[in-house]
């Protein structure tokens, strides 16, 4: 992947590129911030033919030479494999979430936003986006979450100090010897035909898989019987009402579970004949119209 820098004058600044002839990967859907002291990160999707999609990054300082970028960084590894399900007729669309940002508290911190390709849910492809923060390193180190940068070297804090695991399913995250450690969410079923299926880092939400088939549950509905979950889905036999005469209909209350029937005097019949329009109850039976009684003349 070919990337360049230029002056605001438009003159060409800098200019290299990331990977190479002989690389196994691809690169693109790339974006770019740059700081005002001459920094700049790049954030871009990594991919190849044997390799999932997976967000990267990789950054230039001011104090390298000019055509010189510093070792990318695959900050969000490929889950899956990312096919056509999600295509349309404008194609098969991937980069449009990419974003390069510095932070609006401290220009010496860039953001980049990058997708990767995630586990589906159910079929086709699934991406998702990760999200990095990148700050100065202490020489051509990272520091890790739970060391700072003294005189160019990576100092473990001390234990107890907080920090960011990067997983959404803890919390209290704290560093202990070094590794920063949260304590992991408790996901429950959220009801009898569900079973707990882990917690998605990216978004701390609680998966959940469907679970004991023909386990009683209750559908909340008053008008069925002997509820079973089945597929994760709990139904139950239905109560059928009879209409007790051809003036009313009977329906099931899902409230209460009890037969009501509607209609009454002066309400039409509810009988299969010719004269059905023209028929209207009178009590519990239908009076026919004395025109339609006596038939065509």
């Amino acid at each position: 992947m070919v990337w360049f820098a230029a002056h605001r004058q438009g003159m060409l600044a800098a200019k290299g590129t990331i990977g190479g002839a002989d690389d196994a990967f691809a690169r693109g859907f790339a974006s770019i911030a740059v700081t005002p002291s001459g920094d700049f990160l790049i954030g871009y999707t990594r991919f190849a033919a044997t390799a999932f999609a997976s967000a990267a990054y990789a950054w230039h300082s001011s104090s390298d030479p000019a055509n010189q970028i510093r070792g990318e960084r695959v900050f969000a590894s490929g889950q899956a494999a990312y096919d056509y399900e999600f295509c349309n007729s404008f194609g098969c669309r991937w980069g449009d979430y990419s974003a390069t940002v510095l932070d609006p508290l401290d220009p010496n911190t860039r953001w980049t936003f990058q997708q990767f390709a995630a586990i589906p849910l159910v079929s086709g492809g699934r991406y998702r986006i990760a999200v990095a923060a990148i700050r100065p390193p202490c020489g051509d180190v990272d520091c890790g979450p739970c060391q700072s940068c003294k005189a160019f070297q990576c100092v473990t804090a001390a234990n107890g100090t907080a920090c960011i695991d990067g997983s959404a399913c803890t919390s209290g995250d704290a560093c202990h010897n070094g590794s920063c450690v949260g304590l992991p969410k408790l996901c429950t079923s959220s009801d009898a035909c569900h079973a707990p299926a882990g917690c998605d880092a990216m978004t701390g939400g609680c998966l959940l898989k469907a679970a004991n088939d023909g386990a009683a549950c209750t559908d909340g509905n008053a008008c069925t019987s002997g509820d079973t979950c089945k597929g994760g889905g709990c139904t139950g036999a239905r109560l059928y009402c009879t209409e007790p005469d051809s003036c009313h209909v009977a329906d099931c209350d899902t409230d209460t579970g009890k037969c009501e029937h509607v209609g009454g005097v002066g309400a039409p019949c509810y009988s299969a004949n010719d004269c059905a329009d023209s028929l209207r109850c009178d009590g519990i039976s239908c009076v026919p119209n004395p025109v339609c009684a006596k038939g065509p003349p």
